[in-house]
């Protein structure tokens, strides 16, 4: 990975987290099931949202687009 690509997975990860703890239940996360999904390139993440607790779990992050530009 280049500087380019950290500094792009790092704005990605301060992106999910930050909306994520404002708004768990946002209208732009795919959900299927009780599986919920939300993308913020390049990266995606599986998540739960346990009500009672207030609390986000990140249960996957994987990276997208990534291998489109090797």
């Amino acid at each position: 990975m280049m500087a380019d690509d950290n500094r792009a997975v790092l704005n990605a990860a301060a992106k999910i987290d930050y909306l994520l703890a404002i708004d768990p239940f946002r209208d732009d996360a795919i959900v299927v099931g009780d599986e919920r999904t939300f993308i913020a390139e390049p990266l995606a993440v599986d998540f739960d949202v346990q009500r009672d607790a207030r609390r986000v779990i990140i249960l996957n992050v994987w990276m997208i687009g990534y291998l489109d530009r090797m």
